[in-house]
């Protein structure tokens, strides 16, 4: 720690980051100053988005000392021991404890609440002031209270320097947390006055800027614009990040190489210098028949915005009181699929059941034996009381991670349960009994604490990637209907695209530490937009800026990975290495960068009274109408209802539009099944042709094969018509530029 404030004093802003990350991944994880001084450094460092995460995380861990839980007496040692080392070194007069070298800018950031020197006090001349004292690094509650009003200060002086609705979020947190924290001194709250003086003198300005060029009319617009939270950050490579393949070597490639032949034995890649990056094509690696399956673009990121367990939960209580038969509309979990089950028939599994002899990786419930649970789920169901955080809200508890009270969730009419954050799923483990192998269905539910549909052993198997850790908890419950039923300042297509985003997130960061490797090293990461569609830089020559927002970008992926973590018993701060803020923002760039988009499921399956498979068809059979589209509904509610897909398909990414000016034609088609299926069309492809597609739309022939509404990458949203030429035709236009 003292040499990383020597450097920081000095300017020597990166070597101090070094210093503070060394402490935080292997001396003393989740040290709170080393986390409130690197804020400091990135604030210097220009990455206020990055000072945000740390001051956020600081917070955190202070909350977790105050709590005396689990992990927290070793941090909170480690806080006091520091501090204590601090006073020393000021005794003796060490250059970065001078007054001209505790701060590093002028304004908010010449707060003694942002001073490298953390116990820093202000010299008063206030008449009839007591001068201020020094806190006692001993005295456990004096500390917590000191770090975290601190930790609070850095965290919306960061936010101020986002700009934008970064500022105006700023904003609102300073009110809350002035009026609420007791404990704040004098001094201190002077500090904090003043700091939200600025923010509102400088959000005066923006206003009264636009109001100038604009007339009366425009009123709404502009309040509007002021409730906007969501600043545009720039889109690049962080210095830390030695993973992105246009700042990495050629080794990437030959990882690259090997990845595709382990999708494809019919394709290699090839590498080209675009307009601001290196991006990848497929190139047929040997001559390919006419109607030869070409490629499977098979993945785990399948997610969509269903709510299985409110399914369910309706499923259940509507067997209970109408006592006939309905058929039930799920989507698998792995592949996104619709599926139609009669209501009395679903089956159910455990991913890791308690082994017995001869007993095996998965169990099921047989028919009688499910229902038999349902009764029992049913009054746990109603009875269930552990409620989760509503993210929507993040006041009174600025940092703390633990639920709510139960009376603090807002309430939803339409809900059987009326719960906001925990999921209607009895929190009971549930073990099921084996039942004859041979007659294992297609359609399960994995029955831990939520419910996950899968359509297949296939899709069962893929799973089990990201299952360790996610099965035991509600984390995707809360994930979807916190962001669903976030109601307040974003649309529909919104929250839905934002839910999807969250999810495939979610699932590539444990995917990840279940494969023991890095966030930005799994496969659909590294390449997620490597593809030529996605080499396509603004007029300026740089990659589009990305939207930021403190909630969206800070709280919850923290909130997430803290349960996380904390259901497989390991303290998140021991993995902050993995959980970085540049690394959550680079993953999250790259997921709305490359996700596709689809406002309707893409392929359907019929199961029978016994969970077996009775039929499989796509957007171009004559029940899909049926299958996808409710009645008696108003056009709000069926966009409510409407359950949206999000993809990443790496693989097919690289696969590129076909240019006529250049004389390429069309020679693979894609057929939409429970994964892309890409194949050969007449004529076949001679070794060493670049593979070539239609644009995705009406005209292409993704959809003759039933790909209904497509999206194109960048997280944009295809519809039907002339919407969706419209879009592929500027995906087109920018890839010929």
């Amino acid at each position: 720690m003292i040499r990383g404030n020597a450097a920081l004093s000095l300017g020597k802003l990166e070597e101090a980051v070094d210093h503070y990350s060394l402490i935080l991944y292997k001396e003393s994880t989740g040290h709170a100053c080393a986390l409130l001084n690197r804020s400091l450094a990135y604030v210097a460092l220009q990455y206020p988005e990055l000072a945000v995460m740390d001051a956020y995380r600081a917070g955190v861990a202070i909350d977790e000392i105050r709590q005396n839980g689990r992990f927290n007496n070793k941090a909170g040692q480690a806080a006091s021991l520091y501090l204590r080392a601090e006073i020393s070194e000021s005794a003796t007069d060490a250059d970065w404890c001078s007054k001209r070298r505790r701060f590093l800018g002028t304004a908010w950031a010449s707060s003694p609440l942002a001073s490298i020197y953390i116990n820093d006090l202000p010299v008063t001349d206030m008449p009839h002031e007591v001068n201020p004292q020094h806190f006692d690094p001993n005295k456990i509650k004096e500390l917590c209270d000191a770090l975290e009003i601190r930790a609070c200060y850095r965290l919306f002086g960061a936010l101020y320097m986002c700009g934008e609705g970064a500022r105006r979020e700023a904003l609102g947190l300073i009110d809350d947390s002035t009026a609420k924290c007791k404990s704040m001194k004098p001094w201190e709250r002077r500090w904090f006055d003043r700091l939200g003086n600025a923010i509102l003198e400088e959000v005066f300005n923006e206003s009264e800027n636009e109001l100038r060029f604009e007339q009366r009319e425009g009123m709404p617009s502009l309040q509007e614009n002021m409730r906007v939270r969501t600043t545009p950050i720039k889109s690049q490579g962080y210095r830390w990040d030695t993973w992105e393949p246009y700042l990495h070597g050629p080794d990437w490639r030959e990882l690259l190489r090997s990845w595709v032949n382990q999708c494809s034995s019919n394709c290699t890649s090839r590498v080209y210098d675009g307009l601001s990056k290196c991006f990848i094509e497929l190139i047929a690696d040997r001559d390919i028949a006419p109607g030869e399956l070409v490629l499977s673009g098979q993945t785990i990121s399948n997610v969509t915005t269903s709510v299985p367990e409110e399914t369910f939960l309706n499923q259940t209580m509507y067997l209970a009181d109408a006592k006939f038969h309905c058929d039930v509309k799920y989507h698998c979990d792995t592949c996104a699929s619709v599926l139609v089950v009669p209501g009395d028939a679903p089956i159910e599994y455990s991913s890791y059941p308690e082994k017995g002899d001869g007993s095996s990786e998965s169990g099921w419930v047989s028919e009688g034996d499910t229902r038999a649970s349902r009764d029992s789920d049913k009054d746990r169901i109603i009875h269930s009381s552990s409620p989760s955080p509503d993210l929507t809200n993040i006041d009174p508890a600025l940092f703390s991670q633990s639920s709510p009270d139960q009376s603090q969730l807002p309430k939803n009419p339409k809900s059987p349960t009326s719960m906001a954050g925990n999921s209607p799923i009895p929190n009971d483990p549930y073990i099921p009994t084996p039942g004859a192998k041979e007659l294992i269905p297609d359609f399960m539910f994995c029955c831990t604490n939520h419910k996950a549909p899968t359509c297949s052993g296939t899709c069962r198997k893929a799973r089990e990637i990201f299952d360790k850790g996610l099965c035991n908890t509600n984390i995707e419950y809360e994930l979807r209907t916190s962001h669903l039923r976030d109601v307040g300042l974003k649309t529909i297509e919104q929250r839905k695209r934002d839910c999807l985003r969250d999810l495939l997130m979610l699932r590539n960061f444990v995917t990840a530490f279940n494969s023991n490797t890095h966030p930005l090293h799994t496969d659909d990461i590294t390449f997620a937009n490597s593809g030529p569609a996605h080499n396509n830089p603004n007029a300026d020559g740089e990659a589009a800026p990305q939207t930021w927002s403190f909630t969206d970008n800070v709280v919850r992926p923290v909130h997430y990975m803290n349960q996380f973590f904390t259901a497989i018993g390991i303290d998140p701060f021991e993995k902050l290495e993995m959980t970085e803020g540049w690394v959550i923002n680079s993953v999250m760039s790259k997921i709305n960068t490359a996700m596709r988009v689809t406002r309707s499921p893409r392929y359907g399956k019929l199961f029978d009274e016994g969970g077996m498979l009775d039929a499989a068809f796509s957007a171009n059979d004559p029940r899909w109408n049926h299958l996808t589209h409710e009645t008696g509904e108003t056009e709000q509610e069926e966009e409510e209802k409407e359950v949206w897909v999000g993809t990443l398909t790496p693989t097919f990414d690289m696969i590129r539009i076909a240019d006529p000016s250049r004389g390429e034609i069309p020679n693979v088609k894609v057929v939409q099944k429970e994964y892309l299926m890409v194949y050969a069309l007449d004529g076949g492809i001679e070794k060493g042709k670049a593979l070539w597609r239609a644009p995705d739309g009406p005209n292409g022939p993704a959809q003759e094969e039933g790909w209904p509404r497509y999206g194109t990458p960048g997280g944009a949203v295809a519809g039907a018509g002339e919407g969706s030429e419209q879009v592929d035709a500027d995906v087109e236009m920018e890839i010929r530029g």
